[in-house]
Order: C-alpha cells, then sequence, then structure tokens
C-alpha cells in the first residue's frame, strides 16, 4: 500500500515538473515573449521544487517523506539564509558616504508608529524613502523632526502616497504620482546636499508584476531620467515590484548603469504569513558609490521588509 502511494505521488509529482522548468527558464524566454516575466518571479521556487524532486526520486521507496524533507530543507536555504547570514551584520554608518533606506510601510493597514519610529531611530539613515505614506503615518513628520529637518511628501495628492526624509538639505523635491497615460512610475525626486557632494536621489514605486509592459515602460522611463543627469551622482530607491534576475530590472540595469544592490535578499510578503520570498525592494547606485552592507529590516507592521544600505563616496 505504501508503496503504491509513493509510486503514485512520485507520478504526480512529475506533472509539475514542466511548470517548474517554466519558472526557471522564464528570466531568459521574457527576453524573447515578455509575457513569460509574470513567472520569472518564481524561478528560485521553481528550482527548489526541481532540486527536491530529483532527489526525492533517488529514494523512490520513501518518496513522500523525502520530497517534503527536501522542500522544506531548499525553502528554508533559499529564503531563510539570507537573512541569517544579514543578521549578524551590523548596521553600515554613514562615515564619508550616505546611508539609505526604503520601506513600504503598507499604507491605511499599518497603524504601528512606535515601532516604525523607533526602527528609523536606531538605522539612523541619512535619507529615508517611505512608500505607501498615508494620514495614518503623518504623526511621523513632527516625531522624527529632530532627525530629519528636511521632509517633503505627497501623502494626499493624486495616489502618490511617498514621503522623503533628510537629514541633509535638499533641493528640487518633486514627489508625484502615476500620471494617467504617461509611462513614469509613483516617483520622488530630489537632490541631497550629501558633506561629500550633491547626490539625486530618486525613489519609485512601480506598478504590479502581472503587468510586465507597464513595468518596462516605466523602468524605462526611470533609466532615461537617470541617464539625462549626465553622469551625476544617483541613487534610485523604492518598491520595484520586480525581482533581481528579471529581464525588465536586468534591462533597467544596462540602459541605466545603476547597479541595484539587492541580488537575493526577499523582503515581501510578510503578511498575513511573515515569510518573505520576493526581493522586489531595491537600492541602486550609480558608480560614484562604494556600496557597504545592504540588509533587509523587521517588517514592524508592514507586508514589506525596510531595505538600508551604507554607501561610501
Amino acid at each position: 500500500m505504501i508503496r503504491a502511494l509513493n509510486r503514485f505521488a512520485l507520478w504526480l509529482a512529475w506533472l509539475g515538473a514542466p511548470l517548474a522548468s517554466l519558472m526557471v527558464l522564464s528570466p531568459w524566454l521574457a527576453g524573447r515573449w515578455l509575457s513569460f516575466e509574470i513567472f520569472s518571479h518564481f524561478a528560485v521556487h521553481g528550482a527548489v521544487y526541481l532540486a527536491a524532486l530529483i532527489i526525492a526520486t533517488g529514494l523512490r521507496r520513501w518518496f513522500i517523506p523525502a520530497i517534503i524533507a527536501a522542500g522544506v530543507l531548499g525553502g528554508a536555504g533559499a529564503f531563510g539564509l539570507p537573512f541569517i547570514i544579514q543578521g549578524q551584520q551590523p548596521g553600515a554608518p554613514s562615515q564619508g558616504g550616505l546611508k539609505v533606506l526604503s520601506f513600504n510601510l503598507h499604507g491605511w493597514v499599518n497603524p504601528d508608529l512606535d515601532s516604525i519610529e523607533a526602527l528609523l531611530r536606531k538605522e539612523n539613515a541619512d535619507v529615508v524613502l517611505l512608500l505607501e505614506f498615508t494620514r495614518v503615518q503623518s504623526p511621523l513628520f513632527e516625531r522624527l523632526r529632530k532627525l530629519y529637518p528636511h521632509q517633503s511628501d505627497c501623502a494626499g495628492g493624486n495616489l502618490c502616497h511617498l514621503a522623503l526624509f533628510s537629514r541633509y538639505p535638499m533641493r528640487g523635491a518633486s514627489l508625484k504620482g502615476r500620471p494617467r497615460g504617461s509611462r513614469a512610475p509613483t516617483m520622488a525626486r530630489a537632490v541631497i546636499n550629501a558633506p561629500a557632494g550633491p547626490v539625486h536621489f530618486i525613489g519609485v514605486h512601480h506598478t504590479r508584476p502581472l503587468d510586465p509592459f507597464g513595468q518596462r515602460d516605466e523602468l524605462h522611463y526611470v533609466a532615461s531620467e537617470v541617464k539625462k543627469l549626465g553622469g551625476k551622482p544617483v541613487i534610485v530607491a523604492g518598491d520595484f515590484n520586480s525581482v533581481p534576475w528579471s529581464q525588465n530590472v536586468r534591462e533597467f540595469q544596462q540602459k541605466s548603469g545603476l547597479n541595484c544592490l539587492n541580488r537575493y535578499t526577499p523582503t515581501w510578503p510578510m503578511d498575513p504569513v511573515p515569510l518573505a520570498q520576493f526581493p522586489i525592494d531595491q537600492i541602486c547606485v550609480s558608480t560614484h558609490f562604494t556600496p557597504g552592507s545592504f540588509r533587509a529590516l523587521p517588517a514592524t507592521g508592514s507586508d514589506h521588509r525596510p531595505v538600508t544600505a551604507g554607501l561610501g563616496m
């Protein structure tokens, strides 16, 4: 009976192998047809599934417990190990450079201001981008004014919901929602007058992954804006809603000349189950910066983990 059950489970599991293979190959297939981009988010999931399937097939007599064990261990390694490693890394100070933090707050459903404030004070970043920033979080302006005297937001306008906090003076701050009929994403822009010199900061919140063509247009738009700056120091940060190995993000790095630091650190989803699996939050920098530690932080009531990076200049 057990052998028959194992054989049936083996046959059933191999039926999923073509879909898992499609997930693994999708980042390359998307270069030929961008609709494959939707599957690229699950490339690691597909790889874990195929690895567990192959291992368990070699232990055919114990296939069911073997594939469960291999899947759990593989998933823990793929999604848990980055946090274990990063948990041992200290936060990078801003000595001679900048420390940047980007955090999607999860909007109206995250009223935990005490935890958000405590996290921001502990990390002590020089520049903070807050996404899905609403009136619920607006008391943070006064709470953090001594730490961040330079502030700007668009929480009430055109579905924008962004806020920018800076230790250093900002000029030309502009925060706008996604214009109708435009290729631009929801975007915050400012020039940060850092001690080592002015830095152009661009914060972005890109459209969701079910629209890979819209994502491509938005990323191309941001890349063109970076190019217009003519080689000046640039930081682009925010919620890309796309994984770093995707065709769109790889194209963005190529066209903009920026280096995106989140290679594989899952940041979403943390709600309703706190098990982040997709590295969709990014900090991308020009060659003027020397990247220090890149970390994902506690979610503090959000469905995203914030990300932070110490950047030498």
